[in-house]
C-alpha cells in the first residue's frame, strides 16, 4: 500500500458566521452565571453621589462610609477592609490622625494617606451611627455577622449591589473605588 495514494485531507471546521442580529458573544457562561468584567471608574460626581444616597435612604451608614472612605482614600479593597479604627482616630478617641500609614497587602509597600475632609465628615456620622462605641482595635467596617474583619467578597457585594439596584451603565465592583480616586477625590 502506498501513503500516496492513501492521503485523505483533514476535516476543518467551518466558522460560525456572525451577523450582526445575531449575539453570538454572551456575558454569560454557559452554567447561566455572568462573565467576569473589570470595574469600571466613577467618572462623575452624579454617580457617586446617587451611590452615596442610596446607601443612606437604606440605613446603611456603614456601608456609605465604606464607599465615602474607600473613594477618597484611594486603597484596595484588602487594605479598606483591614483599616482599624486606631488608623484614623488617636487614643484619645475624640480627635483624627492627620495622615493614615498603612503596609498595602499586595504590595507590601507603606501608603501615607491623607485624612481629608471627607473622610472626617464620613467618620463623624458613622460614629454618630454606631453611637461612638468602638475600640481603637477594632476593625472599621466590622462584618455585621462575625463582628470581625469583612471578607473582601462581602465587600465587593454590598458595592455591586448598588450599582445593580441604581442600574448605572457601569460595572461596579470593589475595585471602582480605587479607580475613582483621582476623579472624585478633586470634586470631594
Amino acid at each position: 500500500m502506498h501513503w500516496k495514494n492513501s492521503w485523505v485531507p483533514k476535516k476543518t471546521r467551518k466558522r460560525r458566521e456572525v451577523s450582526p442580529d445575531d449575539n453570538a458573544y454572551s456575558d454569560f457562561k454557559s452554567d447561566g452565571k455572568r462573565k467576569p468584567h473589570a470595574a469600571d471608574a466613577i467618572r462623575s460626581y452624579d454617580d457617586f453621589h446617587a451611590i452615596q444616597d442610596y446607601y443612606l435612604e437604606k440605613g446603611q451608614v456603614r456601608d456609605w462610609a465604606m464607599w465615602t472612605i474607600g473613594v477618597s482614600l484611594g486603597l484596595r479593597i484588602s487594605d479598606l477592609l483591614s483599616l482599624k479604627f486606631g488608623h484614623i482616630i488617636d487614643k484619645d478617641k475624640k480627635t483624627y490622625r492627620p495622615r493614615i500609614q498603612i503596609y498595602e497587602q499586595k504590595t507590601g509597600k507603606l501608603n501615607n494617606c491623607l485624612i481629608t475632609e471627607s473622610v472626617r465628615l464620613a467618620m463623624d456620622r458613622y460614629l454618630e451611627s454606631i453611637k461612638y462605641r468602638f475600640d481603637l482595635d477594632g476593625y472599621l467596617f466590622p462584618s455585621k455577622k462575625t463582628k470581625g474583619k469583612m471578607y473582601e467578597e462581602c465587600g465587593w457585594r454590598i458595592l455591586s449591589s448598588a450599582g445593580k439596584a441604581l442600574n448605572l451603565p457601569l460595572v461596579i465592583g470593589s475595585h471602582t473605588m480605587r479607580k475613582s480616586f483621582a476623579n472624585i477625590a478633586a470634586c470631594v
